[in-house]
Protein backbone atom coordinates (compact mmCIF):
# COMPACT_ATOMS: atom_id res chain seq x y z
CA UNK A 1 0.00 0.00 0.00
CA UNK A 2 2.71 2.48 0.96
CA UNK A 3 5.61 0.74 -0.80
CA UNK A 4 8.12 3.29 -1.97
CA UNK A 5 6.65 6.11 0.13
CA UNK A 6 8.70 7.75 2.89
CA UNK A 7 6.17 6.38 5.39
CA UNK A 8 6.76 2.72 4.48
CA UNK A 9 9.53 2.19 7.04
CA UNK A 10 7.66 4.19 9.67
CA UNK A 11 4.77 1.74 9.50
CA UNK A 12 7.09 -1.26 9.58
CA UNK A 13 9.02 0.09 12.56
CA UNK A 14 6.13 1.57 14.57
CA UNK A 15 6.35 0.73 18.25
CA UNK A 16 3.61 -1.57 19.49
CA UNK A 17 3.43 0.24 22.84
CA UNK A 18 4.12 3.80 21.71
CA UNK A 19 1.72 6.51 20.60
CA UNK A 20 0.35 6.01 17.08
CA UNK A 21 -0.75 9.61 16.48
CA UNK A 22 0.42 10.53 12.96
CA UNK A 23 2.71 13.54 12.73
CA UNK A 24 3.30 15.18 9.37
CA UNK A 25 2.34 14.22 5.84
CA UNK A 26 2.83 10.51 5.21
CA UNK A 27 3.93 11.30 1.63
CA UNK A 28 6.82 13.44 2.85
CA UNK A 29 10.13 12.70 4.52
CA UNK A 30 9.90 13.26 8.25
CA UNK A 31 6.50 11.58 8.69
CA UNK A 32 6.37 9.73 11.99
CA UNK A 33 4.16 8.61 14.83
CA UNK A 34 4.26 10.02 18.31
CA UNK A 35 6.60 8.07 20.56
CA UNK A 36 5.31 8.77 24.07
CA UNK A 37 3.91 5.84 26.07
CA UNK A 38 0.23 5.14 25.46
CA UNK A 39 -2.33 6.32 28.01
CA UNK A 40 -3.86 2.92 28.68
CA UNK A 41 -3.41 -0.64 27.50
CA UNK A 42 -5.26 -1.13 24.23
CA UNK A 43 -5.39 2.57 23.37
CA UNK A 44 -3.40 3.88 20.39
CA UNK A 45 -2.44 7.34 21.69
CA UNK A 46 -0.48 8.96 24.50
CA UNK A 47 -2.38 11.09 27.04
CA UNK A 48 -1.87 14.35 25.12
CA UNK A 49 -2.99 13.00 21.76
CA UNK A 50 -5.87 11.04 23.32
CA UNK A 51 -7.18 14.28 24.82
CA UNK A 52 -7.07 15.84 21.35
CA UNK A 53 -8.74 12.87 19.62
CA UNK A 54 -11.35 11.68 22.08
CA UNK A 55 -13.75 14.55 22.61
CA UNK A 56 -16.88 13.79 24.66
CA UNK A 57 -20.03 13.86 22.53
CA UNK A 58 -21.50 16.59 24.75
CA UNK A 59 -18.66 18.86 23.63
CA UNK A 60 -18.83 17.88 19.95
CA UNK A 61 -22.56 18.36 19.46
CA UNK A 62 -24.56 21.23 20.85
CA UNK A 63 -27.77 20.33 22.64
CA UNK A 64 -30.84 20.05 20.46
CA UNK A 65 -33.02 23.12 20.55
CA UNK A 66 -36.74 22.72 20.33
CA UNK A 67 -38.38 24.98 17.78
CA UNK A 68 -41.87 24.21 19.07
CA UNK A 69 -43.83 27.22 20.30
CA UNK A 70 -45.59 27.15 23.64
Amino acid sequence: MFEGSPAANVFKNASADGCHYPIGDLRQEGFRFGSAPVEAVGKPYCAGHAQRCYVPSSVRRPAKISLARC
